[in-house]
């Protein structure tokens, strides 16, 4: 499964497990575990969209910036918070 990397936005192929311990990145070697918020780009938005296997992401979008995004979802007022669950 791939995962995207909270410090350099890289993308990781990562073996499916019920759970981790650790999980670092192969480009960067910082955690994939990282609880930080992933900034959202129309780059990198798709793929950070699909289920996410490592139990939850969190992620911000510049809404000004990346408008493209904020009319795909309808975006009409900030802060707006949108959950997926089974994606």
């Amino acid at each position: 499964m791939r995962v995207i990397c909270p410090s350099c936005l890289s993308i990781n192929n990562v073996p499916k497990k019920d759970s981790y311990l650790k999980a670092n990145c192969g480009k960067c070697k910082e955690s994939l575990l990282n609880n930080k918020p992933i900034n959202l780009t129309n780059a990198n938005f798709d793929e950070s969209a699909k289920k996410y296997p490592l139990k939850a992401v969190f992620a911000k979008v510049n809404t000004e910036v990346e408008q493209d995004i904020s009319g795909k979802y309808h975006i009409m007022s900030i802060p707006t918070l949108i959950v997926y669950k089974n994606a």
